[in-house]
């Protein structure tokens, strides 16, 4: 296990990391095998850890669902889980999964899996694919029984629109009661709120009926990289290869303006672009990665 620090808060987080041999070569050869069994039921919008439903694919369609129905997601329900995956009952997951699948063999592999550790370990490839068929009963019952029209989950994150503030509410304290019947926790941090009284805090960005900006802490991150790293001068190919990844936000939001600000005048993408570019030859040719620290420096302006 190891502490990691994360966002401009420097929320702690627990990650495991497990042995390359044979720990991690025995959880991929066992999500070969599963990979395509748990896909079948998963809910469209379930994302997070699932092939072709990233971080962009839930984007895309919560901005398409507030443009196109603006009537329809005038209120929002965001929750989540309280220490999700650590909270997972491992006697519940392995009755879902003796469901699902009758190999002895397999289910056993599982089991050793599953109680390596308290809950799911964040940092084993099996955890993400075991959370999200851990709740897919859930979105099965706030899509079919409390008939949310749109609703979104990433991982443990949960969006619900409706045009409605009290069924909203109703819609709450049924999930709330679900959940409390897998072992699982509402965290009681929960919001209901006028979508463009605030926004969507979501996916690194705020969602608006009319525009899609970048959340506060994700500006604040790139910004401060970006103005460290020119008064510095270190533009080796770790650094710029971050930055142009943190510039990948701009073009997916509304903030032209605070990028012409608070990055453009620090930054050359173009000289940034010939040290990555330069960096993969040497490591094509040579089978090794450079520093690339010796190369291409003052790229301010």
């Amino acid at each position: 296990m190891k502490i990691v620090r994360e966002g401009v808060q420097r929320k702690e987080r627990q990650i495991s990391v497990p042995r390359f041999y044979p720990d991690q070569i025995i959880q991929w050869a066992v999500l070969l095998q599963i990979v395509p069994y748990l896909s079948k039921g998963m809910y469209p919008f379930t994302c997070g850890s699932v092939p072709e439903r990233g971080s962009s694919y839930a984007k895309r369609y919560l901005e398409r669902w507030l443009r196109d129905d603006r009537k329809g997601t005038k209120y929002c329900l965001k929750l989540d889980v309280h220490h999700f995956y650590r909270s997972v009952d491992h006697d519940h997951l392995k009755d879902m999964l003796r469901r699902k699948f009758k190999d002895d063999q397999l289910l056993h592999l599982l089991d050793l899996i599953i109680d390596s550790a308290p809950g799911l370990p964040i940092g084993n490839v099996t955890s993400q694919w075991l959370a999200n068929f851990y709740l897919q009963g859930l979105d099965h019952y706030i899509k079919e029984q409390l008939h949310a029209r749109y609703y979104i989950r990433y991982m443990d994150d949960m969006v619900i629109l409706g045009p409605n503030k009290r069924k909203l509410g109703a819609m709450r304290e049924a999930i709330e009661f679900y959940l409390s019947s897998i072992g699982l926790e509402l965290n009681p941090k929960w919001q209901k709120f006028r979508v463009d009284s605030r926004g969507i805090d979501f996916l690194g960005f705020r969602f608006f009926h009319r525009k899609t900006i970048l959340r506060r802490s994700v500006m604040l991150r790139i910004t401060r990289k970006v103005r460290r790293t020119a008064k510095k001068g270190s533009w080796n190919p770790h650094n710029c290869k971050s930055i142009l990844s943190y510039i990948g936000w701009f073009k997916r939001s509304n903030n032209y303006v605070l990028y012409q600000r608070w990055v453009k005048p620090y930054v050359n993408i173009r000289k940034m672009k010939g040290v990555v570019r330069h960096e993969n030859v040497q490591h094509s040719n040579a089978g090794k990665s450079v520093s690339g620290s010796a190369f291409g420096t003052g790229l301010h302006g």
